[in-house]
């Protein structure tokens, strides 16, 4: 995404004609936008990409189940609220 930027801000420059930016050609403002092109394409047949959306949806989920324990007066790890005092369990005596 960082490149991307590079290259609307170098673009703009480019198009504003401000300073030095104005004397550039073109290919050398065009080659920040390449390089996202080709980062993306590695990302993506490495799997960098779907593995870190992977993890952002496990996250997601784990979040929103605890919250809904949470909720209904459980403990996170599957005992409820009532039974967390008794060490034994709810069904030994």
């Amino acid at each position: 995404m960082g490149l991307v930027i590079l290259g609307l801000v170098l673009l703009g420059l480019k198009w504003a004609s401000v300073g030095v930016f104005a004397a550039w050609p073109w290919w050398v403002l065009l080659l920040p936008f390449a390089a996202a092109l080709v980062w993306w394409q590695v990302s993506d047949a490495l799997g960098w990409t779907s593995r870190a959306a992977l993890k952002r949806e496990q996250q997601r989920v784990k979040s929103r189940r605890e919250a809904h324990i949470k909720a209904m007066g459980m403990q996170p790890n599957g005992s409820s609220s009532r039974h967390a005092a008794n060490k034994s369990g709810p069904f030994r005596k």
